[in-house]
């Protein structure tokens, strides 16, 4: 996973059937840079260097590269896009969901507006 941020909102090209790329005017500053998922589940990453100052904002773009299969003989899913753990046979991901839930967590500093 890598999360990217802009100043202003980004341009979106893709269309409606992707893929789709994001470019930002002011260039796009790295916040996160290729971090596993897994890792996400475990290690939480500080994007507060990233974070707007009073008044302002910051746009982020999340960008998650996922593997078009995925070698597991111990079943990594055993639903419908799963070989169900069949051994020596890799699993395939084609049309399989994936999701990804975050949350931001922010702190007002003391003596700000309120």
């Amino acid at each position: 996973m890598n999360v990217q941020a802009c100043t202003v909102a980004p341009t979106e090209t893709g269309g409606t059937t992707g893929p789709w790329t994001y470019t930002c005017p002011s260039g796009f500053t790295t916040v996160v840079n290729n971090v596993p998922l897994k890792t996400l589940n475990t290690t939480v990453q500080d994007i507060t260097a990233s974070a707007p100052i009073q008044g302002e904002s910051v746009y982020y773009v999340v960008t998650v590269a996922v593997p078009s299969t995925y070698a597991d003989s111990f079943a990594f899913n055993g639903g419908a896009c799963s070989t169900g753990g069949t051994p020596g046979v890799t699993e395939q991901l084609q049309n399989c969901a994936l999701s990804v839930t975050y949350s931001f967590t922010a702190t007002q500093r003391s003596g700000a507006a309120r």
